[in-house]
């Protein structure tokens, strides 16, 4: 475990260095876990597990983010990513009735 200067915060590595998973002190004075992070094997984050969120990732074949559900107490929501020619073209996020909560889309001028 590695920690700060201060002795506040700490966090622990994978063998490829990647954070999973921290701590912090600033609350109660003493280290504590506040979250856990995965990763797979190509170093992505697979999901960050907070006390009170959960994020999860997927990806698609070429490696980029494809959804990001997020569980919290506001329910389930998810991210939803699309791209054109490797940029991102359109985010929709929807809740867990697939209902559209919002949807952002980009336009690229040459």
């Amino acid at each position: 475990m590695k920690t700060s200067e201060e002795h506040r915060s700490a966090y622990e590595t994978d063998a490829n260095g990647n954070r999973i998973k921290r701590y912090s002190a600033y609350s109660t004075g003493k280290l504590e876990l506040i979250s856990t992070h995965k990763f797979n094997k190509q170093n992505q984050i697979l999901e960050n597990d907070y006390p009170n969120s959960l994020e999860i990732f997927e990806y698609d074949q070429n490696g980029k983010i494809h959804t990001k559900t997020i569980e919290d107490g506001n329910g389930i929501t998810k991210l939803n990513f699309y791209y054109n020619n490797s940029l991102p073209d359109k985010i929709v996020k929807v809740n867990r009735n697939s209902e559209l909560i919002y949807s952002y889309e980009y336009k690229f001028y040459e």
